[in-house]
């Protein structure tokens, strides 16, 4: 024992030994070992890898994560594979975890010494760890997101995980339905691998889908398919539909007020329906298993409002239209909306309820969902879309030989769409008539510049080639 006496003096006391030893001695009692609670102790060895490329070769970075116990005031890790053993880290009084570079293959032992190995204060912990190497399958791709571009194309993004021998990713699909789909049982909706993002597909048709991706290195191995979408999307071809937005598929990227985000960016939004264990205690047994499988607060504690607003769009030019939109949703919903002549002048503008087959006019234009309770019922959002319906124009032009078109400035011929009467394109439809190659051509148009869209016809080379064909814009006027 110590104790104080001042700032400058202490007292200590002690005994020979613990009042079990002495009745352990004397016969009284059978003997109990003694466990000091303040003696450093390792706990656990947590060990895992990453692979990681040195030039032309590859390494791991192991990671060891310890759990220690006890007046922990620093330790020594030493690590090998095979017989052979170093010293790869010393640890502080504030360091739990230890990482060093290794060969990519082998039995890797490792040892936490606390203390030191020439004056331990602790026992020694000792775990092995059979190194993966480049059989370790690649992580999990990050921020994989959906957006609905203004003619009905579907453009994914994604992350890719941090693996040096990453070669590509592979996407699938399903309609949506209750539970997890496995992904033995979803569609593939790319051949081969995408080895860059994004990527834009006119698949799948109109409906409610779940999407899932995986990364795959160069040994065929596959990643953890954890990153998953929810969506429902309109049409690949949006006719009349000036722009199509999916937030709920693209991580909520507006402002959301008074609702929180699950785990998963790409889940609903949820309105919080307890503060503290005060809330639990207040609750009867029915009520407490109501509110765990999401049916509501008890009035007092739930959130009663909350709202999201999707990002202002740039329709590109001044025009009449309407809105469409669905959502899932829990509480009582309002669907918002404002435009303005510039972004600016949008997001000043107040907010108005939206009612079905009101006309709105402007350039930009924004969207809120606001949702209302008394604090019983579980507010949340979820599976979110809307679309802009404007008056379309749609124009022909036939027998068109697409060596007369402007080059583009990437490559492709501009299509000039104000000669033929439209201010903004949103969707072209094409057909080939005649190519003299010798080989099939794949057409691709790009809309990122809706007043000169751009197209591409590629031969199997995938080299830029000319052809005859017929085109049919539809845009704005």
């Amino acid at each position: 024992e110590v104790r104080p006496l001042a700032l400058d003096r202490f007292q200590m006391a002690g005994v020979d030994e613990v009042d079990a030893y002495h009745a352990a001695i004397a016969g009284e009692a059978p003997a109990q070992p003694v466990t000091y609670g303040r003696r450093p102790k390792v706990v656990s060895i947590q060990v895992s890898e990453q692979l990681i490329r040195a030039g032309d070769v590859y390494l791991v970075e192991i990671e060891a994560a310890i759990t220690v116990a006890g007046d922990w005031r620093g330790g020594v890790v030493e690590a090998g594979i095979g017989s052979a053993s170093r010293r790869v880290a010393l640890l502080d009084a504030d360091d739990r975890t230890a990482r060093w570079p290794a060969a990519p293959e082998g039995l890797l032992t490792v040892t936490v010494t606390p203390g030191s190995a020439a004056a331990p204060t602790g026992p020694s912990m000792t775990v092995t760890h059979d190194i993966a190497g480049l059989l370790l399958p690649p992580g999990v791709p990050t921020n994989f997101l959906l957006e609905v571009l203004a003619d009905g194309t579907r453009r994914f993004r994604w992350t890719p995980p941090a693996d040096p021998d990453l070669a590509g990713f592979r996407i699938r699909y399903l309609e949506t339905s209750e539970g997890r789909p496995a992904w033995g049982v979803m569609k593939p909706l790319n051949a081969g691998l995408l080895t860059a993002s994004p990527w834009e597909v006119n698949e799948p048709p109109a409906g409610r889908w779940t999407f899932a991706i995986r990364a795959v290195d160069t040994g065929g191995r596959e990643s953890d398919d954890g990153a998953r979408i929810d969506a429902e999307l309109g049409p690949a071809r949006q006719g009349p539909t000036l722009l199509f937005r999916v937030p709920s598929a693209e991580g909520w990227p507006g402002r959301v007020t008074g609702l929180e985000q699950d785990d998963s960016p790409l889940v609903r939004l949820e309105g919080p329906t307890l503060d503290s264990w005060g809330d639990l205690e207040a609750y009867s047994w029915s009520q407490l298993e109501a509110h765990m499988m999401g049916l509501g607060g008890d009035g007092a504690s739930g959130t009663v409002a909350g709202s999201y607003a999707d990002r202002p769009q740039d329709m590109g030019q001044e025009t009449t239209f309407g809105l469409g939109a669905a959502q899932d949703a829990g509480g009582t919903l309002t669907l918002q909306a404002r435009v303005g002549a510039t972004k600016a002048a949008c997001e000043a503008a107040a907010w108005a309820d939206y009612v079905a087959g009101a006309v709105l006019t402007g350039r930009w234009v924004q969207v809120r969902w606001s949702l209302a309770g008394d604090g019983r019922t579980l507010l949340w959002l979820d599976h979110v879309r809307w679309w802009v319906i404007a008056p379309v124009t749609e124009r022909r032009l036939l027998n068109l030989d697409t060596l007369t078109l402007p080059v583009a400035s990437g490559g492709g011929r501009t299509i000039p769409s104000a000669r033929h009467g439209l201010s903004r394109v949103i969707d072209v439809d094409i057909t080939l008539l005649g190519f003299t190659g010798t080989t099939s051509l794949t057409p691709r148009i790009s809309l990122e510049t809706p007043a000169a869209p751009v197209l591409r016809l590629y031969d199997s080379a995938g080299t830029h080639q000319d052809s005859t064909v017929n085109l049919t814009l539809r845009g704005l006027a």
